[in-house]
């Protein structure tokens, strides 16, 4: 396809691959007079090029002939580049001042364009736009009165170049307290408020019935009075106030589905030559309600070791609850260590009367 090209790099070609024939390799300066002076007829071309390709393998065809072309074109004898021609100072002076020119007229030229496109935009006319420093306007009614409107857009709308400002929507008056909110939204807070107060209405009904059943506690079941003392190991002083709390606490959340109260059996304690039960005088189980102070609500974490145990008196003829008896009040020693034997053992803690007031 190249005959010419062939025949520049065919001398390398055969140096590589047929050492025998001992043709050598020129240097740039010379390897295009050499390629002429090497010469051969078509067929010997053709012998030539099939022997070479019967004794070398595709590969290594592939990178003979890369790197004499690559080595070719490096030194320019395939594509030479053209030098450019170096100006003398009357001509380099000649071109520079001719390109001055050229720009001058274009920036003459960019002036005349600019100034006629300002003139054009000054002509079009701007039916809408007012500028925003006028704050009033005159207007003719009617009847021929002038007065005065506010606004820049005011003159627009006066010589009716849009159309006329569409009146407000009247909002609706609610009442004091009312809403302005969709009718789902409305239902929804209905059905919730109605929740809260069926669930406000219980709450007071529960809290009835417990302070009923509290007042028959204080009646009948051996209530310390409020300033009566206990004097619990390792805790402090709990006053009479802080039981009968608890015995109030107890009507309020029994039954509710909560921790307390639990069922306190009153089972035996103590080494087994000295086994007793810690409320001896008490018959059965008992219902037992942490004691502490400011009185316990389920969900309070720290409990402290004190509970009342109480027992449900006995009904009368109308099947009302008659209240609860306290049973006593119990405790852990929380002086003793984990490795004591009766560390888990529940001792009674005896009331004491609350002390006499100083006399004046």
């Amino acid at each position: 396809m190249y005959p010419r090209l062939f025949l520049a790099v065919l001398p390398a070609l055969l140096s590589v691959v047929v050492p025998s024939l001992a043709i050598p390799v020129q240097t740039s300066d010379s390897l295009s007079v050499e390629a002429r002076s090497f010469e051969l007829s078509s067929d010997s071309q053709a012998i030539l090029a099939r022997d070479v390709a019967d004794e070398i393998s595709l590969f290594e065809r592939e990178d003979v002939e890369s790197d004499v072309f690559a080595r070719a074109f490096d030194e320019e004898m395939l594509f030479p580049r053209a030098k450019k021609a170096k100006l003398s100072a009357a001509d380099a002076k000649i071109r520079k001042d001719a390109m001055r020119t050229k720009v001058a007229h274009n920036q003459a030229n960019n002036v005349v364009k600019k100034a006629h496109l300002q003139a054009e935009a000054a002509k079009l006319t701007k039916p809408y736009g007012k500028p925003r420093k006028l704050k009033y306007v005159k207007e003719i009614t009617k009847k021929g009165k002038e007065h005065i409107v506010s606004g820049y857009r005011a003159e627009s709308r006066a010589k009716d170049h849009r159309l006329p400002k569409q009146p407000k929507t009247p909002k609706p008056n609610f009442a004091k307290g009312e809403h302005k909110t969709n009718a789902k939204a409305v239902n929804s807070q209905a059905a919730a408020s109605a929740r809260r107060a069926e669930r406000k209405a219980n709450g007071r009904a529960k809290y009835g019935d417990a302070k009923a059943i509290h007042e028959q506690t204080l009646k009948h079941g051996n209530m310390p009075a409020r300033k009566d003392q206990y004097h619990v190991p390792g805790v402090g002083v709990l006053k009479g106030k802080q039981v009968r709390q608890g015995a109030f606490n107890l009507a309020l959340h029994e039954g509710k589905g909560g921790k307390y109260p639990v069922t306190f059996r009153n089972d035996e304690q103590g080494p087994a030559d000295a086994r007793h039960k810690p409320l001896p005088h008490m018959v059965g189980s008992g219902k037992e309600y942490p004691i502490q102070k400011g009185g316990y609500h389920p969900g309070d974490e720290h409990l402290g070791p004190v509970r009342g145990i109480y027992q449900d008196n006995a009904r009368g003829a109308d099947g009302k609850h008659a209240g609860y008896n306290l049973q006593g009040v119990i405790s852990h020693d929380v002086t003793r260590d984990k490795s004591h034997p009766g560390y888990n053992d529940h001792i009674a803690i005896p009331r004491t009367p609350a002390p006499p007031k100083p006399k004046a």
